[in-house]
């Protein structure tokens, strides 16, 4: 299986095991109502096999391209997959400018068995305790991805990521753009240029076009952190060889500025999931 559906670090959509990728092979038991309850602790990584992965997008934790996922196979959860009782889809409502300027319209959801997700451009409020995550139970931990599959944000990739202890969001890299990482819970380990930084809850790090760098869950719970960043076209990314990187797991075998070659041997799959929020919480 290609490094190019395994990476974590895509800031659109990871492609998803193959029994997820038609929600009709969803497990019947997982359909029984659209609030399951909690999925285990992120820090809980039961054995998996791994399934074939997702699209062939450009990036890994770090920003995406503007360009949309590739394939057909963003069509996870598409509407009418699932009875109707169970998927519910939110209508966008326009909002009417005074001026006669264009107004920009609400974008739609639908609702899942794992949770809500974004289903259009426009403007939106997502709640993350409602929100559908996705989570490679081997390595990279889990994230909610916050935007459309088939309309992914053209200028700022955003997403939530939460890293179990020890787990690092990616491989040690470089991109042409710039990034930015808050840590909302937990704590974890900063890799930056050769170094080692310690960040703990509300530490943000700036991230400026060129920075090598990579995250690793630390502590003794999850350590939740919203990631930002640019998304130029084209895009740029390198891998270099870092012997502290790959004292965490996060260092690619060799230099490459290919991230198929890079992310070859990463392990796992991302599934859909429904996660407690605030990471470690027991109710949603």
């Amino acid at each position: 299986m290609s490094g190019a559906r395994r990476r974590p670090e895509i800031w659109c959509w990871p492609r998803l095991s193959a029994q997820y990728e038609n929600v009709s092979s969803i497990p019947v038991s997982l359909l029984g109502s659209p609030h399951v309850s909690a999925s285990p602790a992120i820090n809980s990584r039961p054995e998996r096999t791994p399934a074939s992965g997702w699209n062939r997008s450009k990036r890994v934790l770090g920003i995406a391209s503007r360009s949309r996922p590739g394939g057909s196979s963003c069509a996870l959860l598409t509407s009418g997959a699932v009875p109707g009782v169970l998927l519910r889809r939110f209508r966008p409502r326009e909002t009417v400018r005074r001026g006669g300027d264009v107004p920009v319209k609400e974008a739609s959801f639908e609702e899942t068995p794992f949770g809500r997700y974004v289903t259009s451009e426009g403007w939106f409020v997502l709640n993350l305790g409602d929100a559908l995550a996705v989570r490679n139970e081997e390595k990279g931990g889990a994230t909610y991805p916050l935007e459309s599959r088939d309309a992914p944000f053209r200028d700022v990739g955003v997403r939530v990521t939460v890293l179990p202890t020890g787990e690092p969001n990616a491989l040690y890299h470089s991109e042409d753009a710039q990034e930015g990482f808050l840590v909302l819970s937990g704590a974890c380990t900063l890799i930056v240029e050769e170094e080692e930084r310690p960040l703990r809850q509300w530490d943000y790090f700036h991230c400026p076009a060129g920075t090598h760098h990579v995250l690793v869950g630390a502590g003794d719970g999850p350590c939740a952190i919203l990631m930002l960043g640019a998304r130029p076209d084209p895009e740029v990314i390198r891998y270099p060889v870092s012997e502290l990187a790959a004292s965490y797991g996060a260092s690619a075998a060799k230099e490459t500025a290919d991230p198929d070659e890079a992310y070859a041997d990463w392990p796992g799959d991302y599934e859909p999931v429904r996660l407690p929020w605030p990471p470690g919480s027991d109710t949603r």
